[in-house]
């Protein structure tokens, strides 16, 4: 199943995408979450001027479309804030789980919306992968969880799944390509919105760029780099998948490539990436990864 594999891999990309988001934001530093904002929006021009070198330019996609582009581009430029916000205050691999609350709220807005209904068994297995991603975030080691930290993924979540919405609805009639060229527009133009509202946060970012000395554009490079990839392979799997909730269930891999993300980066970069140990915290999430699979195998069953 195509979809499948592109939908476990928009998962690994954007586990990638999560490291170097702690990264960026605690190397700017705690009063620089919009300039990060600004400046992953900022990068989307160049990367819809690539993909228009490589595919040609978009044909016009109608304006039932553009709105939901439209609509698609501005919430998840709102619901990258509370989640910067977050990298702020805990590690990528304790905030990643909380993104499954985006699956559930996608199946509940596919069915209310757009009228799309999964099989009893598909629907178990997309309940047990949920339910591990769920787990996921719980502090096995100290039995609690962080409630800023939830209240503030909940937000992003909540936006981040109105934004998938978007996607299965416009990739149902749109070429793939031509979906992510109009969204990177869309995050561009937020970009030059945000600059004009805050003009303080273009200052600030250009102060960190001038910083750096090319090391913060590399890493937003990479970062957009990820990003649009994963867009592409995320509409392509939501044009082919049965519903927008076979896509959105297999969010739940994503932490499970930040945990193993952040095992490697903490043997590398103690600065920015503590080390993992093999604690009670990991060995439970270990086991969790097995029941995952699991319930990914009952998910692919037609």
């Amino acid at each position: 199943m195509a979809w499948l594999l592109l939908a476990v891999f928009v998962r690994f990309l954007w586990a990638c995408t999560n490291m170097i988001d702690q990264h960026v934001s605690r190397y700017l530093g705690a009063d620089a979450v919009l300039s990060v904002v600004l400046l992953q929006n900022m990068m989307a021009l160049p990367s819809a001027l690539i993909m228009m070198m490589i595919v040609g330019v978009p044909a016009y996609p109608g304006l039932d479309s553009l709105l939901w582009i439209s609509m698609g581009a501005a919430v998840s430029l709102l619901a990258v804030i509370p989640y910067l916000c977050v990298l702020q205050i805990d590690e990528a691999r304790n905030i990643s789980p909380l993104f499954e609350f985006t699956p559930i709220l996608v199946m509940l807005m596919a069915w209310a919306i757009l009228g799309e209904v999964m099989a009893a068994h598909q629907m178990m297995g997309a309940l047990i992968v949920i339910i591990c991603g769920f787990l996921f975030m719980w502090d096995f080691n100290h039995n609690r969880i962080k409630q800023k930290t939830l209240a503030l993924m909940l937000v992003a979540s909540f936006f981040y799944a109105l934004a998938q919405l978007a996607l299965r609805h416009v990739s149902q009639d749109m070429n793939p390509w031509d979906v992510a060229i109009f969204f990177s527009a869309g995050y561009f133009t937020g970009g030059i919105v945000l600059s004009l509202i805050r003009p303080q946060t273009a200052r600030a970012l250009w102060q960190g760029i001038k910083k750096g000395k090319g090391t913060l554009l590399g890493w937003a490079s990479l970062e957009e780099m990820f990003s649009r990839v994963a867009f592409v392979c995320l509409v392509y799997a939501f044009a082919l998948a049965p519903t927008a909730g076979h896509v959105a269930a297999l969010s739940a891999m994503q932490p499970v490539f930040v945990m193993m993300l952040a095992v490697i980066m903490g043997g590398f970069s103690h600065h920015h990436f503590p080390k993992v140990k093999w604690d009670k915290d990991v060995q439970v999430k270990t086991a969790l990864l097995i029941v995952m699979m699991g319930g990914i195998l009952l998910l692919r069953q037609s």
